[in-house]
């Protein structure tokens, strides 16, 4: 995409699954050198962009919504939805004010 000073940019295509692939492989490999040298913050950062992509591009969330995602309680409900018989899932927790109820509560999308 091609920008001046002034020209007004409007993202309109949506993000296609290819470039969720080259970003997670992008940080796969981001991963094993952070492993490698015991970098825990870096492994930290690596897993939040990997976990909040993926709730993204396949849970439907947008804009303020992403910031809702609770990565903590989600990742306590993983081994749940992993051994669920024979349809596996991801259960995402969203916190904050939602449509219908009142004050801030926590939701989750299984």
């Amino acid at each position: 995409m091609h920008a001046r000073l002034g020209d007004a940019v409007i993202q309109d295509r949506a993000i296609t699954v290819d470039v969720i692939k080259m970003l997670h492989q992008l940080l796969e490999e981001n991963w094993d050198q952070a492993y490698q040298s015991s970098n825990a913050n870096k492994m930290f950062e690596i897993v939040t962009v990997g976990a909040m992509s993926a709730v993204a591009f396949g849970g439907a969330p947008r804009g303020e919504e992403l910031a809702f995602v609770r990565l903590k309680e989600s990742m306590e409900h993983t081994f749940e939805g992993r051994h669920h018989g024979h349809q596996p899932h991801l259960t995402i927790c969203m916190e904050g004010k939602f449509k219908i109820k009142k004050g801030r509560k926590k939701h989750y999308l299984d």
